[in-house]
């Protein structure tokens, strides 16, 4: 079946696929940082861009994810 015979079956496909729909915190949001002009995805919660955010708190967001994925946190090294 193709995505518009879903459609017209009155089913979405993230019904068909079983999977909820990604968490959306609204669209036109800009860094809250002064002077940055950033625009933050809608799949992004947080309220200033990657850039902005504490040097800590990026780090707990690598090791999140490193332990997410099982990998070694040093391949998200960044050069400082």
């Amino acid at each position: 079946m193709s995505n518009s015979e879903y459609s017209r079956a009155g089913f979405s496909i993230v019904e068909v696929a079983g999977q909820s729909p990604a968490r959306t915190y609204g669209t036109g949001r800009i860094c809250a940082e002064e002077d940055c002009t950033t625009k933050l995805s809608r799949y992004n919660a947080e309220d200033m861009c990657y850039a902005h955010r504490t040097k800590a708190e990026r780090a707990d967001r690598v090791a999140r994810a490193a332990k997410a994925l099982n990998v070694d946190p040093a391949i998200f090294d960044e050069d400082d």
